[in-house]
């Protein structure tokens, strides 16, 4: 887990420079300063302009980062060192400033305005890819967990703001890292397979839907439609683009060791598909499956 006992140390195997105040600059022309004495971090340039709530387009583009809520600019919370690597790896990836928002707030029914940690557009000004953060190990697991139980945080804030991309992530350090990335964009040939044996009013949805109209109805697309599909792969590898979400080929260098508790929880994962599906042959199931049901196909 990244905390202020072992900041610097990151902050200098990412490239960064200083000793009490530490500055990085970015070849798309942004720079962020972490200041031990301050206890801050800064991003530039901030475009001010845009309060909470407000978004812009290519009618008013930003001109640097907005944000919408300074609570993530502090030492106070380890979530904000793991903001701070993210917003290090996009820009090193070729995400613009202007393209990235910090706790952009959103409207939830009645409740008081609800905040994420990053929002990215693309070049056009539109929703790339919504991001929560989490500290790396227990924080990471119990909002995923209590994502597959209803959707968690990420669900709530796409039903009231659409975004192409929802991704949970965690650093442990300036490079590994725990991530789920989830595709919001409907595979019309997986509804079309799996619907093809139903009857009309047994039709699975797809999230495009109109009659999704909360989180839950987005989350029981996910789930009974799409069982809950995830990458762990598709924003920060090197083979990657800038506002180019999702692998489209894996390679043997996507391969990683996995621990007897990973190993268990992908068995259960997969078990929960087999059973969804009424798939009883286990031993075989993998070359009886159907297609996947979606791949994140980049923009």
């Amino acid at each position: 887990m990244i905390a202020i006992k072992n900041l610097k140390e990151v902050l200098l195997a990412l490239g960064f420079e200083g000793k009490s105040v530490f500055t990085k600059s970015y070849e798309v022309g942004a720079r962020i300063e972490v200041d031990f004495t301050k206890k801050s971090i800064t991003y530039t340039p901030l475009d001010t302009d845009f309060k909470e709530g407000e978004y812009p387009s290519l009618d008013k583009p930003s001109k640097g980062f907005i944000i919408h809520r300074n609570t993530t600019t502090n030492f106070k919370s380890n979530e904000n060192f793991v903001c701070l690597v993210a917003v290090h790896k996009l820009l090193e990836k070729g995400y613009k400033p202007e393209h990235i928002i910090l706790e952009p707030s959103f409207k939830v029914g009645h409740k008081p305005q609800v905040y994420s940690d990053i929002l990215v557009l693309n070049q056009k000004f539109e929703n790339l890819v919504l991001i929560e953060n989490k500290t790396y190990g227990s924080e990471f697991s119990k909002e995923w967990n209590n994502m597959l139980k209803n959707g968690g945080q990420l669900f709530s804030y796409y039903a009231v703001n659409k975004t192409p991309y929802l991704c949970l992530l965690a650093f442990e350090n300036g490079n590994k890292y725990e991530m789920r990335l989830i595709s919001m964009q409907d595979n019309s040939d997986h509804l079309e397979h799996i619907n093809s044996t139903l009857k009309k009013e047994d039709n699975k949805r797809g999230f495009n839907d109109p009659a999704n109209t909360n989180a839950t109805s987005y989350f029981e697309v996910w789930k009974e439609t799409y069982s809950t599909a995830s990458t762990t792969k598709g924003l920060f590898e090197t083979d990657i683009e800038a506002y180019k979400i999702g692998k489209e080929k894996y390679k043997i260098s996507d391969l990683s060791v996995v621990s007897k508790d990973q190993i268990a929880s992908i068995y259960h994962e997969f078990a929960t598909i087999l059973r969804h599906h009424s798939i009883g042959n286990h031993e075989n199931s993998f070359y009886s499956s159907p297609n996947p049901p979606f791949h994140p196909k980049p923009l």
